[in-house]
This record gives C-alpha cells, structure tokens and sequence, in this order.
C-alpha cells in the first residue's frame, strides 16, 4: 500500500470521525432544545 493511499484513508476517516461527532453534537443540542421548549417543535 501507497504512502498516499494510506494518507487520502486516514483523511477520509478523519473527515468522518468530526462528521459524526458533530452530527451528534448538533442532536443532542436539538433535542435538549426541543426539551426545554416544545412550543418550537
């Protein structure tokens, strides 16, 4: 396996990895406004 190939994976991956956190991220900030407020939902 390539320097390169390895390298574009690990980006790859990365690029998930902050997806998924921030997809949780803004969910969770949702839902606990959702929550509070259900006048909003």
């Amino acid at each position: 396996m390539k320097k390169t190939e390895y390298r574009k994976l690990v980006s790859t991956c990365m690029t998930f990895a902050f997806a998924g956190v921030g997809l949780t991220g803004l969910i969770a900030v949702f839902g606990r406004t959702f929550r509070v407020n259900p006048i909003l939902h």
